[in-house]
This record gives C-alpha cells, sequence and structure tokens, in this order.
C-alpha cells in the first residue's frame, strides 16, 4: 500500500489578507477560473465537487472532493477526495508577516490503473507532476488576488458563451441550430466544371422527362411530301397485317396489330 501512496505539502504566501485568502480557496467552483490544471468543476451534490486535473502528464485526473469539515473563524478546510486518488485532502490559511500563508496538505492512495502500473519508474514524475500542478496553481491565485479576478470573470464569460457557436458553426450564440442549407438540384456530375459532362446530363434529364410524360410524337414523311404524326413506341407488324403506304391516300402511319 505504501508504495501507491502519496504525501504532499505545498506552503503558498500571499500579500493578500487572510480572510480573502481563504473566501477564494473555499469556492471550488471559482477553482477553474485562476487555477490552470483544473480544467472545470462539476456540482455533484450540496456537498461534492467533481474535477479533472491535467498537469504535466497527457492525461487527466478526474477527482471528487467532498467538504468534511469547515472552520471559518480558524480558516481550515477538510475534504474526502476520490476517483483515481483517494485519501485526504486540507486547507488552512494563517497570517504571515504583513500578509498570509496557505498551507495545502494530501494524503492520497493512487487507484488509477495507469499510475499503479508505472508506479516504480514513473513515481519521481508522479511527484513532479503534482509541484507542477501547485506552483500554477499557486502563481495564478497571486495574480487573481491582485485584481485580475474582474477581468477573468469577465473573460471566461464571454468565452463560455461564445464556446458552443465557435466549436459548431451549426449552432447559433445560443446554442440553437441553424438551419441546413437547402442543396442545389442537379447531380454532381451535372455540377462538375467539364461542359460535356453537363450537357450530357442535361440530354439525359431531358429523355427521362420524355418518357416521363408519355410517348412522343414523331414526323414521318409518306412519299408524296406530306407528313404525319406516329407514336414513337409501335409495336412491328407482319408482312401479311403491314399496310401499305403506296399514293397518295396512304398518309397515316399503321396501326399497332393486338
Amino acid at each position: 500500500m505504501e508504495l501507491h501512496r502519496y504525501r504532499f505539502r505545498s506552503v503558498w504566501d500571499f500579500t493578500r489578507p487572510p480572510d480573502e485568502v481563504f473566501a477564494v480557496l473555499r469556492v471550488v467552483d471559482d477553482w477553474p477560473l485562476w487555477w490552470p490544471g483544473v480544467r472545470r468543476a462539476r456540482r455533484v451534490d450540496e456537498q461534492s465537487r467533481a474535477f479533472p486535473l491535467r498537469s504535466l502528464l497527457p492525461f487527466d485526473l478526474d477527482l471528487t472532493i467532498t467538504g468534511a469539515f469547515e472552520d471559518t473563524e480558524s480558516r481550515v478546510l477538510r475534504g474526502v477526495v476520490g476517483g483515481d486518488l483517494e485519501g485526504v485532502s486540507g486547507r488552512s490559511v494563517r497570517p504571515h508577516g504583513t500578509g498570509s500563508r496557505a498551507v495545502l496538505e494530501q494524503d492520497m492512495v493512487a487507484r488509477k490503473a495507469l499510475i499503479r502500473r508505472l508506479e516504480v519508474p514513473f513515481r519521481p514524475l508522479f511527484r513532479a507532476n503534482h509541484y507542477l500542478l501547485t506552483y500554477r496553481g499557486h502563481r495564478d491565485l497571486k495574480a487573481w488576488l491582485d485584481g485580475g479576478q474582474e477581468a477573468r470573470r469577465a473573460r471566461e464569460e464571454e468565452r463560455r458563451s461564445d464556446t458552443r457557436s465557435e466549436r459548431d458553426p451549426r449552432l447559433t450564440r445560443n446554442g440553437y441550430r441553424r438551419a441546413a442549407p437547402t442543396r442545389t438540384s442537379g447531380s454532381r456530375c451535372e455540377r462538375s466544371r467539364h461542359p460535356r459532362s453537363r450537357i450530357a446530363v442535361r440530354a439525359s434529364r431531358s429523355a427521362v422527362s420524355g418518357l416521363a410524360d408519355g410517348p412522343s410524337e414523331r414526323q414521318a414523311t409518306n412519299p408524296s411530301g406530306r407528313t404525319s404524326t406516329a407514336p414513337s413506341s409501335v409495336t412491328p407488324c407482319t408482312s401479311a397485317q403491314s399496310v401499305s403506304l403506296a399514293g397518295e391516300s396512304s398518309a397515316s402511319a399503321p396501326l399497332p396489330i393486338r
């Protein structure tokens, strides 16, 4: 069990009063605003929050923290951590000089299978990953307390409102799906740039539309020079049943024999 156990202690010094620092550390929902390693915070219930952590390593640690103890007068917080790491986490803020000092302590056991498999060769890297995570949190919390919170909140709200429309152009700013564009008529071949392809498609369409409208009529010329119309779909006749076209009076077309 000691192989998979980690104990961390981080000390953060600030020039701000202790009450102000404690007020920021106790609100887990605001951690993503100033802590780069905390991607987002999701509310599980009244006392629990879930959030992923990422620092140096190319994977997230999915954690859930549940508030177990809080003393606002002594500025002490204790919580139970679950998920990829299980254990307890504590935060306390004390006056220090003209400012304040926050102490973060964690006693964890790794439950993520990837960490447990790579424990022996990469344990120093796992510890370095944690210290880099806390270093960035300390640095950005200083900037947050020194007046950057209002600007950061405004940028975060603007980013949240624009995220969906920027990632998916089919969605509007309010998250509604845009109407699908009307597809242009014609086949892919007709929309081609090659003129012969377009002519061929138009010709085939004309032939198909002619068949759909019914049998077309053709012009037949008899020996006298007169023209007559006859259906294009004519059933062939035998020699005994065919009608002679000789003479001036044979201007009508042969009739199909049923």
